[in-house]
């Protein structure tokens, strides 16, 4: 074949072609990648990284709803309930015609439902009742804090057998705060809010305030602070509940929320933890004011709330480990102060009966028998008239614990019958039935209380100030019972709050805290000074020095004195009082002022004494007179309780010498 010639067009036209489809193809997958970046397919559609997650989710919703609607084969069922009616009524299932009706109880109980429920969507929150004036009792003590109190759980114990956390003693200032929390009036105004079916308040917290009274005598509510009330043990802390939009655009609470929700409820509804946040203990008292027991109704509440209402009557739970009775019975009553009117003691005894028969203290009830037979036993000595009167009121006595152990019986055994028959036990017999009208004590509840004493200390170290006048109040803080339940609320936010607080008390009535030093004038003269004797709360006991002062002196310093210390037993005290003496007047002229009659008073002819004129470290100025500091019955009861060590037995005494034998015969 000839070559032909080919030009350089031709010889070159190809590679252009395949260049220019090259760089086409590159253009493409650069604007490509360029504009749609990490696109995935989602149900036939690209999705971007921004719409990846919604896809994903409506994805996920079509295919749960496909699952829902769903039709499947049922599997064949066999109809049991033929079966049951069958055991229901074995007579007829053996054709035989019975000739005797079968025995039925009669008058079965017909369930009390109440109110119905609310309609979804419409309730609001109850309101909480608000506690009546708070009551104080105020000392001072050495006692044995737990300083890292535990977490409450369930079955948490503070009762006889105690926690095993670590104690420190300290000497501090402390004041009980009480009030009376109406559980029953609480229960109407839930279920006038909730509708019937509701359950009992669960009280969360007694939430305590306290302020001082400012240098001018006046009170403001700015003053008012929260106390870090005294506890061995708290509740757990709680995080938000979280509101969502679900599947159908409804708002619901978040699942772990819920969960919380659930085992806080739990926990709170256990009844030592209740009680425990009702009616904390006091610290174990080492020296100092003792802790009043509260006595045997709040027994009986915390015996209802522990055990519930057929708790057997008398048998109370007491966790404050102490005597109730302040004595056990007497064997041989000593009888009447001499000169004692007997038909008002006899009255005084059965008074003290009826206490003690309203919750069953058997020890309080064998001591006032006793005082009134007391006047039985010695009738020779006493006039006629009042030896039948106290034979009448022993036998009452007699013939009321009579009838209160039939009626316990009585009770014991409906009971058990109930319990054969499967219907709900009776509640617990009241001893104040079977007492007269109006002789039940009104400070004694038993049984189902309706009214709760509520009570919290106000006792960490440094809290309660020596000197100081303090007002305190209450409130209470209620679990809320549709915490996480947004569908059943008016205001759906309402869901999101976990306690529902209760309006503020009444301030209490003023407590003025007796200063931890004291101090008061013993003499003065113009070349010595002032003498001062001051007295110090030291670890639970008072302890004393005396300093002499001129002009411009602190009063009081350190000095050494006796203490119960086996390691120190005399330590170095500071006893400075933060007063300086100003002025010293030793030409002050009084009148001493006389009591004239019923009527007023009379002053007599004018006399020099001696005035001391003191400084405070705010500035306030006060003035002593030694004359009337002596006379003061503070002053001498603080002389009167000062330490002081108990006498050592001593072993220097000569030994007891017996009788020189006598010689025997001689030999």
């Amino acid at each position: 074949m000839a070559k032909q010639t080919v030009s350089v067009v031709e010889r070159h036209v190809e590679k252009g072609v395949l260049g220019i489809a090259l760089a086409c193809l590159i253009y493409v997958v650069v604007t490509h990648l360029l504009t749609t970046p990490n696109r995935i397919e989602v149900g036939g559609n690209l999705e971007s990284p921004a719409t990846i997650d919604r896809a994903l989710a409506e994805q996920a919703d079509r295919v749960r709803d496909a699952i829902r609607s769903s039709e499947y084969d049922a599997p064949p069922v066999e109809p049991r309930y033929p079966r049951f009616v069958q055991a229901n009524d074995p007579l007829a299932v053996a054709n035989v015609s019975p000739t005797w009706p079968r025995a039925v109880p009669f008058g079965l109980p017909v369930p009390d439902v109440g109110l119905g429920p609310k309609v979804e969507g419409s309730i609001q929150l109850a309101p909480v009742v608000q506690l009546p004036k708070p009551t104080l009792v105020s000392g001072r003590s050495t006692v044995e804090f737990i300083t890292n109190p535990t977490v409450f759980r369930i079955g948490y114990r503070d009762d006889a057998q105690g926690l095993d956390l670590p104690t420190e003693e300290f000497a501090v200032n402390w004041v009980r705060v009480e009030s009376t929390f109406d559980r029953e009036r609480q229960k109407m105004l839930d279920e006038k809010a909730y509708g019937g079916g509701v359950e009992d308040p669960l009280v969360v917290r007694v939430h305590t305030q306290r302020r001082a009274r400012r240098p001018d005598g006046s009170w403001s509510d700015d003053d008012w602070q929260d106390i870090r009330p005294y506890t061995i043990a708290v509740l757990p802390e709680v995080g938000p509940i979280r509101l969502q939009r679900g599947s159908e655009n409804e708002l619901q609470v978040n699942v772990e929320d819920l969960d919380e929700i659930d085992q806080f409820r739990r926990l709170i509804k256990d009844p030592h933890v209740r009680v425990n946040i009702l009616r904390p203990l006091f610290p174990d008292v080492v020296e100092g004011s003792p802790w009043p027991h509260p006595g045997t109704e709040v027994m009986a509440q915390d015996t209802t709330i522990l055990f519930g209402q057929n708790q057997r009557p008398g048998d109370y739970h007491d966790r404050y480990t102490v005597v109730v009775a302040t004595s056990g019975p007497k064997k041989d009553e000593e009888g009447p102060p001499e000169g004692t009117n007997a038909r008002e003691y006899i009255a005084e005894a059965m008074t003290e009966f009826d206490r003690a028969f309203a919750v069953q203290d058997e020890n309080g009830q064998v001591l006032a028998y006793n005082k009134v037979f007391y006047y039985v036993k010695n009738e020779v000595k006493f006039d006629p008239f009042i030896v039948t009167l106290a034979k009448e009121k022993s036998a009452e006595i007699n013939q009321l614990q009579a009838d209160w152990k039939k009626k316990v019986t009585d009770w014991e055994r409906e009971n058990e019958k109930r319990k054969i028959l499967g219907l709900p036990p009776l509640s617990a017999p009241n001893p104040c039935d079977l007492l007269p009208p109006g002789r039940c004590p009104k400070v004694v509840i038993v049984g189902d209380p309706t009214v709760q004493r509520v009570w919290t200390h106000d006792a960490w170290l440094e809290s309660v100030k020596g000197g100081r006048t303090y007002q305190y109040r209450m409130r209470m803080v209620l679990l809320n019972p549709y915490a996480g339940q947004p569908k059943q609320l008016k205001d759906p936010q309402d869901a999101t709050a976990w306690f529902v607080e209760g309006p503020w008390s009444e301030p209490s009535d003023p407590i003025t805290i007796k200063p931890e030093t004291q101090f008061f004038v013993k003499s003065a003269s113009g070349s010595r000074g002032v003498s001062f004797d001051v007295f110090k709360w030291y670890r639970g006991v008072w302890v004393n020095g005396s300093f002499t002062c001129q002009r411009w002196d602190e009063v009081g310093g350190d000095s050494r004195a006796r203490v119960p210390d086996e390691a120190n037993p005399t330590p170095l005290i500071d006893f400075r009082t933060g007063f300086t003496v100003v002025d010293i007047d030793f030409d002050r002229q009084i009148r001493p002022r006389e009591r004239a009659g019923r009527d007023g008073v009379q002053f007599d002819a004018p006399e020099e004494t001696v005035t001391v004129t003191l400084m405070d470290a705010s500035g306030e100025l006060i003035e002593r007179v030694p004359e009337v500091d002596k006379l003061d019955p503070a002053y001498a009861e603080l002389r009167k309780n000062v330490y002081r060590p108990p006498p050592k037995p001593r072993e220097d005494l000569p030994k007891p010498v017996g009788p020189k034998p006598r010689p025997g015969p001689k030999p």
